[in-house]
This record gives C-alpha cells, structure tokens and sequence, in this order.
C-alpha cells in the first residue's frame, strides 16, 4: 500500500500476565501530524494494579526489574483507572484526527488493548475496541525490518555490537534499532511513553531516508526478513 499522510498514533503498553493474555498496566501514546512532529503526550499508569492490585504487580518478573522507578512514576504520573484511560484515548483518536495507530511489534500491544478491555468489562464494552478496529494498523518492526534493518551494513553492525540472539539471529527489537540508528549507548526504558517516542523517532527516521510503499496490518515473523544475508 502507498504511504499514507494522515494523522497518526504511536502507542505502547507496559504488560503484566503472560504474553498471551496481557494486562496492560502502563500505557502512553504520541499524537502525530502529517509531518511526524508530535502534537500530543499522555502516559497513563492503571489504578486497578498500581493502587487496588499491588501484587499483580509485583508477582511479575518482568515488573519487578523495573519497581523502582515505577515507585517514583506515581508520584509524577496519572493514575486513572482503565476505563478513564481508554475514553481519553479514544478523544484523543477524535480530536488529533487519528486514522492510523502505530507500534514497535503492534501486534503484541494490541493483543493487551483488547485482552484489558474484556478484563474489565467482560466483553459487554466493545465502543473501545471497535474504534481500534477501525484504524489503519501499521507494524513499525515489520517497517523497520523491511528497510533500515534488511541491510548488510545493519548486519555487519550487528555483528560488531554483539546484537545477536542466543539462536543466532540478528536482533530487530525496538532497542538494537534505535541503537543502530542514533547511538549506542541508548538503552531502551520499557516505560510506556518514553518508548512511544523512540519509537515514533524510528519511524520518522524510515519516512525521511527510505523509499517506497508500506505496508499496513498485522505482519507474522518480521525478524526473518533480517536474517537473510549475501553468502
């Protein structure tokens, strides 16, 4: 499909749970115009797990890493709860325009929009989701998979930087992305806006150095685009 110069989202969601059923417990999402500069900023972080659920939370590996600064995140962050999360969302969409939504593996994120909405309403509130539905969906690691990281000189890189999986594959997280494309001492935070953003960086990095169409929708196993290699 042809690039589209529309108004757009970039989300991202810090989960709990397992990867098949997330629980998203920290959202953010950047408003962008249709030059890619960025119009608005929220974060949010869920009051039913950081104010009523605490050991949801902590019960988590992966949350446990980051308890410290989520510890200090309350003080300065919003905490609603999900269903004042998802109608600010949903304004936002409404009044930025919003016709395509964006992430970094969105396949993932969305999984966790939808999982938390039937967590907390049962499947009876599907407004939310609907809205969602009717979105343009953009993949950013299938973007980045498909232009700046399906490179030789991006393999080389990875190579010399150790961005190699215990498999030995060549990495395409968001993190290996960003590093290779603005500096290697980033490291990513895994806290919902602050990736939002890095991530928007990459896509506005892909608009203004690539050519050629994108492609929209949910893409299976963009990382195997990387692998392949002149032999």
């Amino acid at each position: 499909m042809q690039r589209r110069r529309n108004n757009l989202m970039v989300f991202d969601t810090e989960t709990i749970n397992d990867c098949g059923h997330p629980l998203v417990h920290d959202i953010g999402w950047v408003c962008l115009d249709k030059e890619l500069d960025i119009v608005r900023k929220r974060r949010f972080l869920v009051a039913e797990f950081h104010q009523l659920g605490k050991n949801l939370l902590y019960n988590n590996e992966f949350y446990s890493q980051y308890s410290k600064e989520y510890h200090l995140a309350r003080k300065e962050v919003d905490i609603l709860p999900w269903k004042d999360i998802r109608d600010i969302l949903l304004a936002d969409m409404r009044q930025c325009k919003i016709s395509t939504i964006a992430a970094y593996n969105i396949g993932f994120d969305y999984r966790a929009l939808s999982t938390t909405e039937s967590f907390f309403n049962r499947g009876l509130n599907d407004r939310f989701l609907k809205v969602v539905d009717g979105k343009t969906i953009l993949d950013l690691w299938y973007l980045a998979c498909s232009t700046v990281l399906d490179t030789d000189e991006y393999r080389k890189w990875c190579e010399e930087n150790g961005a190699i999986s215990e498999k030995g594959n060549f990495k395409t997280s968001a993190e290996s992305c960003y590093r290779y494309l603005f500096g290697n001492d980033y490291i990513e935070a895994h806290t919902a806006l602050s990736d939002a953003v890095d991530e928007a960086r990459i896509l506005k990095y892909v608009v203004d150095h690539c050519k050629g169409d994108f492609t929209y929708g949910l893409q299976g196993q963009p990382w195997r685009l990387v692998q392949r290699k002149e032999r």
